[in-house]
């Protein structure tokens, strides 16, 4: 009796998994909804249409051409303000408060 319980020791029984012995191959250890499985050699992928392409990248051409023409004509005004913001663009004016102020002291003055 005691050998019959010797050799169920040393044989491993169909329910305990033997450690050193090989992965079934139709048993995979990973998630199947995410990988497929590919036989052979994989598929080139198929070019997208040249027509399709070109007519987005035109829609989105004339997009960037519309945009720049509003960032020039911006840039215009901000040149134009900036122009006349310069030192002697007004002289008229600060003349024209110079002879104000100093008619003001002259009242204070007198």
């Amino acid at each position: 009796m005691e050998a019959s319980t010797e050799q169920a020791e040393a044989q491993p029984s169909a329910q305990e998994p033997v450690a050193d012995a090989p992965a079934a191959a139709s048993t995979p250890t990973y998630d199947e909804s995410v990988l497929t499985f590919i036989k052979g050699r994989p598929r080139k992928p198929q070019q997208p249409d040249a027509s399709e392409r070109n007519t987005k990248v035109q829609v989105l051409q004339e997009e960037i051409d519309k945009h720049s023409a509003r960032i020039r004509e911006i840039k215009e005004i901000i040149d134009s303000k900036h122009s006349k913001a310069q030192p002697g663009g007004n002289n008229e004016l600060r003349n024209k408060l110079t002879a104000l102020r100093n008619e003001w002291q002259n009242h204070l003055v007198s």
